[in-house]
């Protein structure tokens, strides 16, 4: 086998696996089963490490601070992808082996090979509900959105419905005719401020009553 790497993970095994198996006859299936055991030694390790990131990510949207999820989201998101199609690509190559189409492995240490594959299917599950997860969080963080977006409306509607007959008011007073009631009153104004907040304090008292606000 000829193993091309950009570092000295390779060597590393192989040494620990040469102190591992120098007990045991060392065979192509043996081989492969110690190797890939070796490289994916700590994957459930990492794998678990994003899930402690979500949960974070999960207890501070649950306290509101939903600002920054997204962008988080979409980062672990398209890392665990990776893993997943990593994970996905080792067990179509443990299947591809078992298939011993030339006869080159020993049919009855095949099972070495399909605990690879076993090893690789359990991975790619755990990383596929991460990916999961980010999804339900995602339509968390959008469902948080659309609900201030929601109270904002509520809030623009309600205050616009309260001042309206202030503007009606305040409209029909613009347009200076000579001849208008209490125009010319002494005390005119300040009538028409009383009847202006009496307006507003119905109105409230009504949304309140209603369970608007």
């Amino acid at each position: 086998m000829v193993f091309v790497s950009d570092d000295s993970v390779p060597d590393r095994i192989i040494e620990t696996m040469i102190h591992r198996y120098e007990s045991q006859e060392m065979s192509p299936e043996l081989f492969l089963y110690g190797f890939f055991s070796e490289f994916l030694t700590d994957d459930m390790e990492l794998l678990e490490s994003y899930e402690r990131k979500l949960f974070l990510l999960e207890e501070n949207a649950m306290r509101g601070n939903i600002h920054d999820l997204m962008p988080r989201l979409l980062k672990n998101r398209r890392e665990l992808t990776r893993l997943r199609n990593y994970y996905e690509q080792i067990d179509d190559m443990a299947g591809q082996l078992q298939g011993n189409v030339r006869n080159y492995f020993d049919p009855e240490r095949l099972q070495l090979l399909q605990l690879i594959g076993d090893r690789a299917c359990r991975l790619q599950q755990v990383a596929q509900q991460s990916i999961d997860y980010c999804q339900t969080l995602r339509d968390f963080e959008q469902a948080q959105s659309d609900h201030k977006q929601n109270k904002t409306m509520q809030l623009m509607t309600v205050l616009t419905s309260v001042f309206f007959p202030l503007t009606v008011i305040t409209g029909w007073y613009g347009m200076n005719f000579t001849h208008m009631p209490e125009l010319e009153a002494r005390y005119g104004y300040p009538l028409l401020i009383a009847i202006s907040l009496g307006v507003i304090a119905v109105e409230f008292w009504i949304l309140k009553k209603r369970k608007i606000i």
